[in-house]
């Protein structure tokens, strides 16, 4: 990963020369592909990893954007439709078992998932009860 970095550091200095779309396409190709690849492991990191590669996913936003460092990184995200990264990890793994559930998932994940039987809500009878005035 450290490689798109520089990769993308070495990139700033020809965006002035790429049309504003492929220059996105380019940046998420080298960028976020990478903190998107097997991010499901990174749900067991430390919380300054994502920290980390929020970051870079910050600083890539700013130049695919080519916004300051001063304005508000959220407005910029949405716009290229980009998921935080500890909210791409989390959305990775629901989506993992959702397939695994549906069954279109690999079989060997499929056969990981422990699926249990959801108890009933229990009875709301002596809640709705008026208390006894006696």
């Amino acid at each position: 990963m450290s490689k798109n970095i520089v990769s993308s550091s070495n990139y700033c200095s020809n965006s002035s020369f790429l049309h504003e779309d492929a220059t996105k396409i380019r940046i998420q190709a080298l960028v976020i592909s990478g903190i998107g690849n097997a991010n499901s492991l990174l749900t067991v990191i430390n919380k300054s990893y994502i920290n980390r590669l929020q970051s870079i996913q910050n600083s890539t936003a700013r130049l695919s954007t080519r916004s300051s460092i001063r304005d508000h990184i959220t407005p910029f995200l949405y716009q290229l439709h980009w998921l935080p990264v500890e909210y791409h990890v989390r959305f990775k793994v629901l989506l993992l078992c959702f397939n695994c559930l549906r069954g279109s998932a690999p079989k060997y994940l499929v056969e990981l998932l422990n699926i249990r039987e959801q108890n009933p809500l229990p009875s709301l009878k002596g809640i709705c009860r008026p208390p006894n005035l006696n």
